[in-house]
């Protein structure tokens, strides 16, 4: 299904991939389609998760668990069915996706050099930055959407934080930018939320190919799919130092 070709609002679901200093990278990405298209989406999404075997939610991380989650009992086959049939109704769908993405590593070097309060100490902040500033170009490049619109997982820390990092975006972009933005960031329940649980498909994804871990043939057939639907940003030193300075952020040496 094609997006349609008049003007409308655009929606992206956003999801985070890696949580913490043990994991080598941090992604934040996800799917967009308009609003009208993703309630469609949302209905189907379901559908397949009700076909049997059923289960009452996706998440990428817990697929392969057999210990707890909706496919602790699958044998091999049915997890990997389960998976496919999910993805190629995302593909169905032809959304845009948008990633951005950085290592640990790199964003630890950065925050060394600078005094950042405990709410922007935090990769997924200059993650959401870049990813909404990359919305924001896609709908420059997109003249049938209207306006940049996003829901995150209320779970995850960007749900925690969304609406004071969008503040800060906001304060600090030019009015041609504003006014291509919708309405507050929302969030959702990621167990409840169909679009939710694609985007997370996609993010989990997205980091596995990063990584170079995507192991089985079938991983790999899925993101080949993925990548040619996706507009990803990788975040280097330089980038994490244009956003600071933009944000007018003090250095250690300044403090």
């Amino acid at each position: 299904m094609c997006v349609e070709s008049q003007i409308m609002a655009m929606y992206a679901y956003i999801d985070d991939s890696g949580s913490d200093p043990s994991q080598p990278l941090y992604v934040l990405g996800g799917l967009i389609l308009p609003e009208e298209t993703w309630k469609i989406f949302a209905a189907d999404w379901d559908h397949v998760l009700r076909s049997d075997p059923k289960i009452d939610y996706f998440k990428a991380s817990e697929v392969w668990d057999r210990k707890k989650g909706p496919f602790k009992d699958f044998t091999t086959q049915q997890r990997s069915s389960k998976v496919d049939a999910l993805a190629d109704l995302i593909f169905t769908y032809k959304p845009l996706s948008v990633s951005t993405r950085v290592e640990w590593r790199v964003f630890k070097q950065f925050s060394d050099r600078y005094n950042l309060d405990d709410e922007f100490n935090d990769p997924y902040f200059f993650l959401f930055f870049a990813l909404i500033s990359r919305m924001v170009v896609t709908a420059m490049d997109y003249p049938k959407f209207s306006k940049v619109n996003f829901v995150f997982d209320e779970q995850g820390r960007i749900g925690i934080y969304a609406r004071l990092w969008y503040l800060v975006f906001i304060k600090n972009c030019t009015d041609q930018v504003r006014s291509l933005l919708g309405g507050w960031p929302e969030s959702g329940d990621e167990k409840m939320t169909m679009p939710l649980q694609g985007a997370d498909m996609f993010a989990w994804y997205q980091r596995r190919s990063a990584l170079g871990n995507l192991g089985h043939e079938s991983h790999q057939r899925i993101w080949d799919l993925f990548k040619d639907l996706q507009l990803s940003v990788v975040l280097e030193d330089s980038h994490l130092e244009r956003i600071a300075k933009d944000l007018s952020f003090p250095t250690q040496s300044t403090v």
